[in-house]
């Protein structure tokens, strides 16, 4: 086992016959190593070396309010964090949901292949429509 960054440590070896990494991050690239990964990717993996995950897909679909109950923050662990239950209903919130909360159909926003992606391919922007289950909406 090799501790540090990715970029500064030095290998033992010249290549690598796998890259296994958890680099995801809130809305698969924010705050991620994916940088990192390319960098490993381009400089130690061995042609026809394999990397895992070698995909991922970034979705959005809408969502039913599932209108959590706030009011467990009155009370964390003895803490008033009351101010932030009230102030959580007026943002948008990453959350797990169950699949009958869904109220669209999903939407693929990005898709990146790890044995090609760039760095610059983190940075995105595309039009998307999402399309309502329920036909009387």
């Amino acid at each position: 086992v090799i501790h540090g960054l990715m970029e500064e440590v030095m290998l033992p070896v010249k290549s690598v016959d796998i890259i296994i990494s958890e680099w995801i991050g809130t809305f698969l690239v924010h705050e991620s190593m994916l940088d990192s990964v390319i960098f490993a990717r381009d400089k130690w993996l061995a042609p026809g070396g394999l990397l895992l995950p070698d995909r991922a897909t970034l979705y959005i679909a809408g969502a039913e309010d599932q209108a959590e109950e706030t009011t467990s923050w009155d009370s964390f662990h003895g803490l008033n964090f009351s101010a932030l239950g009230s102030a959580y209903r007026q943002v948008a919130a990453q959350q797990c949901l169950f699949r009958n909360s869904l109220a669209t159909r999903h939407a693929a926003l990005l898709q990146l292949d790890l044995y090609t992606v760039s760095v610059a391919e983190q940075e995105f922007s595309v039009p998307f429509q999402l399309v309502p289950l329920d036909s009387k909406v």
